[in-house]
C-alpha cells in the first residue's frame, strides 16, 4: 500500500492533488467582509417553541469583491436548546 497526500481547501474542504491545486480553489471563494445589517421579524412567540424571533430573518453580507448579498431565513435548523 502507498500513502497518497491530499491538499485540502480550507475554505470549502475540497480535496486537491497538489498543493498548487488547493491555493487556487482557496484564492477563487469570495469572502465576506462584514455583516452589514440584521434584520428582525417582529412576532410573538408561540409558547416557548418558537425561539425564530430572537434570530435575524434577513441579514446583508459585504463581500471583500465589494458584492453585498442578502440571506434570508425563516426557520432554526438545528439548535441545542
Amino acid at each position: 500500500m502507498k500513502p497518497k497526500t491530499v491538499y485540502v481547501c480550507e475554505i470549502c474542504g475540497r480535496q486537491k492533488d497538489s498543493p498548487g491545486e488547493a491555493m487556487m480553489c482557496e484564492e477563487k471563494h469570495i469572502l465576506p467582509q462584514k455583516i452589514v445589517k440584521a434584520c428582525y421579524r417582529e412576532v410573538v412567540p408561540r409558547r416557548g417553541i418558537d425561539r425564530s424571533h430572537l434570530m435575524p430573518q434577513e441579514i446583508l453580507v459585504l463581500f471583500k469583491n465589494g458584492e453585498l448579498v442578502r440571506y434570508q431565513t425563516s426557520t432554526i435548523v438545528d439548535s441545542t436548546q
